[in-house]
């Protein structure tokens, strides 16, 4: 087995690892998220939370989880296989000035986008207030995904997936070098703590970047099918963004932040860390 090989099944189980741990804690924060993103209902973020539970009970908080697991896992896997296997292309990512380090990063996000789309399509189906009610859970909304209105359908809103991935890997990267990099002596190991504060600082730039397309695709992938004029008007990310904007306004670009910023600095502090974690340990056993 080659020495990039190994680098590259290192980067995948290290990924897996970090995508499975940040899931499971940030997943109910995303499930808000998607709420005050696809509906009028809820004043706040507390407000939301507090009626989700109250009405459908503590779990619903969890509803639909299984796929964002999976994908979580892939995610991460995938984020980190490709990030590492372009910087190791350019010569090795200590080697790389920040420019190169954004182009990785950036590189990053086109695999993601094509396995994070129908993912998040099935996610926000179970998640949003006016389509959870069709589906008995996440096998019955593909299957009825699938067999009603074809596979495409799956991917739904995968042109403001692949706006907000490419862009967002290169914010998303080059961040956490920044701030590592500047807290870290030259050719030192950046200690934990540095790398969960630049794992947050990646998380927290990443979604106030690109924020705006992660509305419009959310917007995109709960239009209920069967309203034909719904899903006329908002069938494009143009036609998307402009019913946005009339409803709501540029805030409308935002809905959600509140709980976004504080669950993307968690999360991201958690995939770096456990990523990091994984990583030096299979370095000493590989």
């Amino acid at each position: 087995m080659s020495a990039e090989t190994k680098e590259q099944i290192k980067d995948l189980a290290a990924g897996t690892m970090a995508g499975l741990t940040s899931k499971i804690v940030e997943y109910p924060f995303d499930t808000i998220k998607v709420r005050l993103h696809t509906s009028t209902k809820y004043t706040s973020t507390i407000h939301c939370m507090k009626d989700m539970v109250a009405t459908e009970g503590a779990l619903s908080l969890f509803r639909g989880i299984a796929a964002p697991i999976a994908g979580a896992m892939l995610e991460s896997s995938l984020m980190f296989w490709s990030y590492g296997s372009a910087a190791r292309l350019l010569g090795g990512k200590d080697n790389l000035s920040l420019g190169g380090i954004t182009f990785c990063g950036a590189v990053s996000g086109i695999p993601l986008s094509l396995w994070l789309t129908p993912v998040e399509y099935l996610k926000c189906r179970l998640q949003a207030a006016h389509t959870t009610s069709l589906y008995k859970g996440i096998g019955d909304c593909l299957v009825h995904t699938v067999k009603t209105d074809g596979i495409g359908t799956l991917f739904t809103g995968f042109m403001p997936t692949i706006l907000r991935e490419v862009p967002g890997g290169a914010v998303y990267f080059f961040s956490y070098e920044v701030l590592t990099r500047a807290l870290t002596p030259k050719g030192e190991k950046t200690p934990p703590l540095y790398v969960m504060a630049g794992g947050g600082l990646a998380g927290l730039s990443y979604w106030c970047s690109i924020m705006p397309f992660d509305v419009i695709k959310s917007k995109m992938q709960t239009v209920i099918a069967a309203d034909s004029s719904a899903q006329t008007a908002e069938a494009g990310v143009i036609s998307t963004a402009t019913s946005i904007f009339r409803t709501k306004g540029i805030h409308g670009f935002y809905t959600g932040i509140s709980v976004t910023a504080p669950r993307a600095i968690l999360s991201n502090a958690i995939i770096f860390s456990v990523y990091d974690y994984f990583k030096n340990l299979l370095d000493k056993v590989v």
